[in-house]
């Protein structure tokens, strides 16, 4: 429903509001985003993903349970996986368009033939989801690819062993 995805961009919006309300607050700190990296910068990145990794390997169990993906965060899980993958395929296939014009013209040709051909089609896509903790986004990935016909090939990052063992 319009209701459904209108609430999804709201809370889209609000995440993507707090996200730079913070880092916007680490830059005036100087512990972020410092054009100047120095020695002590520097030192304080180090300590910080220390500390990131010691939290997120004693919490790896959390995270690897149904309660760190509530029911109710699913379908806003769904949604803005699907709309990665479309504005992926979008471009993806923008990008071939673009690819088949300057083609035709080259040949001088001017059919304004745009189909795509299956080997274009069934192209593989690789996502690199950095932070990946458990995985827990990895079955949405699937699911949604598989709803736009979509072939991923996913790989995962994380600072934490704990997380991705």
């Amino acid at each position: 429903s319009s209701n459904g995805v209108d609430n999804n961009d709201a809370i889209e919006n609000r995440m993507i509001g707090l996200q730079k309300e913070k880092s916007e607050s680490l830059k005036k700190k100087g512990e972020y985003g410092n054009d100047n990296v120095g020695e002590a910068s520097a030192t304080s990145v180090q300590k910080h993903l220390e500390r990131q990794k010691e939290l997120f390997d004693n919490l790896s169990d959390f995270f690897n349970s149904e309660d760190a993906t509530p029911d109710e965060v699913k379908p806003l899980l769904s949604y803005l996986i699907n709309k990665v993958l479309k504005e992926i395929l979008d471009s993806h296939t923008q990008g071939i368009m673009r690819h088949n014009t300057r083609q035709r013209a080259a040949k001088g040709g001017d059919d304004n033939d745009d189909n795509i051909s299956d080997k274009e089609s069934s192209k593989e896509f690789k996502i690199l989801d950095v932070g990946c903790g458990v995985g827990a986004l990895f079955p949405f990935y699937v699911s949604e690819a598989e709803s736009l016909n979509m072939n991923l090939n996913i790989v995962g990052l994380d600072l934490s062993p704990n997380m991705i063992s």
